[in-house]
């Protein structure tokens, strides 16, 4: 009768269905891992940008990807920015160009980041939420007194519908995020108020007009 019961209890014991776990993103390792620059000329950039890191007190850092990179930083003027941007980089590559410890020199105000869009085509969108949430630990961390500012993933690719559900899905999980402020992209021309469609890196003096008055840095 024991034996009976002892396989009766081993018998429900393999049954019983496994309590439910939280899911778990299946490649966030990569993007929340340092990688080292995809390119030749992204190296090249990076080493240029790290004569940059000086002891000196600055307004805004831009960080990021081409967004960043391709951006005149005379558009901000007169406010002092330095450009980190590096074209073609992905969360995991910002992230290893911040492990240099030449960064804390710098002293920033604000640190205006701009990245996502590199990742959708090679990355889940939780993946590329938790590569975004390094970023920002990490910049934290370096400039713990620096005020963090999120700009959303914009629209790209043909008809500028590519990866969209991905973009969507990933813009929502950054309105959830703690501790920084968030920059929503319009297609509303802020002039005119007619409706326009965004490209990224053809249209920086737009993305500037769009944003650069909501970055008045005198409220930080």
């Amino acid at each position: 009768m024991r034996v009976l019961r002892g396989l009766l209890i081993s018998a429900i014991v393999c049954i019983t269905p496994a309590p439910a776990f939280a899911q778990v993103c299946s490649d966030q390792d990569v993007t929340t891992t340092p990688a080292s620059p995809p390119f030749p000329r992204s190296y090249e950039v990076y080493l240029k940008q790290l004569r940059l890191a000086v002891d000196a007190e600055v307004d805004l850092i831009l960080l990021g990807d081409s967004l960043a990179e391709f951006w005149d930083t005379k558009m901000f003027q007169p406010i002092s920015v330095v450009n980190l941007g590096v074209s073609a980089d992905r969360t995991e590559n910002v992230l290893w160009r911040l492990e240099s410890p030449e960064w804390s020199k710098l002293r920033p105000r604000a640190v205006f980041i701009m990245l996502g869009t590199n990742n959708l085509p090679h990355n889940n969108p939780c993946a590329v939420v938790a590569g975004l949430k390094r970023v920002i630990e990490r910049v934290k961390s370096i400039w713990p007194f620096a005020r963090v500012i999120l700009l959303e993933i914009t629209p790209r690719g043909q008809g500028f519908l590519e990866y969209n559900s991905a973009r969507v899905e990933i813009n929502a999980a950054i309105h959830k995020f703690r501790g920084l402020r968030r920059l929503t992209w319009t297609t509303r021309s802020p002039v005119d108020g007619k409706k326009k469609v965004p490209r990224c890196r053809a249209q920086i003096t737009y993305l500037t007009t769009c944003i650069s008055p909501r970055l008045d840095m005198k409220q930080y």
